[in-house]
């Protein structure tokens, strides 16, 4: 298994370059107006009546998509934590399988709850990440109590900022909890039943 966390550096750079170059032709980096929530939804966002319609790509293009600065300044902070942690543990397959599985769980979970809102974001798959861990440190670390509060800690502080962020925009939820049960679903699978 690789210690170098590989992916994650390329999932961090595919993200930051896609900003960079979205926030450049926007002229702003709070994305806050009605045009950015268009250029989003125009170069990817995951939108029902698009995704499902003649546009699948949108479900994975969706998760490089943030709504601002600050979306995705936490959600980076998260990927880089999560990866820095998860990646050299399971190997550059294994993190990249269950980051887009936890990601496309999501965006599905997006599509069948929001039908006319667009979702943008790595949230859903990160969350999945989360669940993941959670899952493995149960089954794992069930009786080491500080490894476990550590671990519910991370999960509490990324839950409460992206509370924050759902004042400012609008937050798919949906895909939360979808990418979340995806990740905590296959954690239980691997660690509890060794599939």
């Amino acid at each position: 298994m690789t210690k170098i966390p590989l992916s994650t550096y390329i999932l961090l750079g595919i993200n930051l370059s896609v900003f960079g170059l979205l926030a450049l032709q926007q002229g702003t980096v709070m994305f806050d107006s009605d045009a950015d929530a268009m250029a989003i939804l125009r170069v990817g966002a995951n939108f029902n009546p698009f995704t499902l319609g003649t546009q699948p790509w949108r479900i994975l293009t969706s998760m490089f998509l943030h709504y601002g600065i600050i979306h995705l300044a936490v959600n980076m902070y998260a990927l880089y934590t999560l990866g820095m942690l998860l990646e050299p543990a399971m190997g550059t397959t294994r993190f990249l399988l269950l980051y887009f599985f936890c990601g496309i769980a999501a965006g599905l979970a997006s599509l069948l709850f929001l039908v006319y809102i667009p979702s943008a974001g790595a949230s859903g798959a990160l969350f999945g990440l989360f669940g993941y861990q959670l899952s493995a440190e149960i089954i794992g670390n069930f009786h080491d109590r500080k490894r476990l509060m550590t671990v519910f800690l991370n999960f509490v502080v990324f839950v409460v900022i992206n509370a924050f962020i759902a004042t400012k925009v609008n937050v798919d939820i949906a895909g939360h909890i979808g990418g979340f049960l995806g990740g905590l679903l296959l954690g239980i699978f691997h660690f509890k039943f060794r599939w």
